[in-house]
């Protein structure tokens, strides 16, 4: 954890925190202590006999790691239904775009995936799901957890783009539907769901899946995640990344005949001409 309580109910950010000081769990209420060493960065962790539901899955190095690639005012926002007293922490909310993203390595349940989800999609907020994928047993493979598969059956551009889901998919996708048949919910416009499988900080968005999500398609756009990154990358439609691939065609076929062009010239000029003297004017003498 990042943020806390101090005693006043301010809240305290890791950084600001000091060893040896009691701090409440924002989610809670219980008494958790700041960390700081050589190995483990600043942070907030429970007692080991805690019960704090949010506490339940410590987070690995990657998930802190894609959480402090944004800033620390933006972490585990607490959010709370008051007609229902449900309440959800947010790994990252983005106030200005009203975006949650949230980060996830372990395994998550239909019914936790589902209930996170709908809760800020409910309320108005468009969510960010980015999903571990990396191959941990072969650190060297290309694609983490997918195999490639080579296809044109959904599209030219997205041949190279179709993988297989090794092993065991993210099967509580499934339970997430449109409620507009005509649209796929892989590309609605408040709800994203992208993976990280290797050792960069770029995500891909599914666009499309099959088989329950044994076989998926990933956008022609790479989201590389900075702190100054354009969060609507997250939910511009595929039809738009795919007018801009056409656009960036055109432009280097615009270029590659503007470079043949002086070529073309100097050949022209080449060409050799007779060169053309003045007439010789004769001059008359006077006596």
């Amino acid at each position: 954890m990042f943020t806390a309580l101090d005693q006043h109910g301010n809240t305290i950010f890791s950084r600001e925190a000091k060893k040896g000081v009691d701090y409440i769990c924002p989610f809670c209420g219980e008494t958790i202590r700041f960390r700081k060493g050589n190995v483990y960065r600043p942070h907030f962790a429970h007692m080991s006999d805690s019960n704090c539901p949010f506490d339940k899955d410590s987070k690995s190095e990657w998930h802190m790691h894609m959480q402090e690639l944004f800033p620390l005012e933006t972490l585990e926002k607490r959010f709370v239904d008051e007609r229902t007293g449900e309440i959800h922490i947010a790994d990252v909310f983005l106030e200005e775009s009203n975006t949650v993203i949230e980060f996830q390595k372990s395994r998550i349940s239909d019914e936790e995936f589902v209930s996170r989800t709908l809760f800020h999609t409910s309320h108005g907020r468009r969510i960010v799901w980015v999903f571990y994928e990396r191959n941990d047993a072969h650190p060297e493979a290309e694609f983490g957890r997918f195999r490639q598969e080579d296809d044109e059956s959904f599209s030219y551009w997205h041949k190279n783009l179709h993988y297989h889901w090794n092993r065991c998919p993210r099967k509580a996708l499934r339970a997430i539907k449109s409620t507009n048949p005509k649209l796929d919910v892989l590309q609605m416009s408040n709800y994203s769901i992208c993976v990280n499988y290797d050792d960069s900080d770029v995500v891909h968005r599914l666009i499309h899946q099959t088989n329950d999500y044994e076989d998926i398609w990933m956008s022609v756009h790479n989201i590389n995640i900075t702190s100054e990154m354009d969060i609507n990358e997250f939910f511009i439609s595929e039809v738009e990344w795919l007018h801009d691939e056409l656009e960036k065609l055109t432009r280097m076929a615009q270029q590659m005949n503007l470079q043949n062009q002086p070529q073309q010239q100097v050949h022209k000029t080449a060409t050799w001409t007779p060169p053309r003297y003045p007439k010789r004017v004769r001059r008359g003498f006077r006596f």
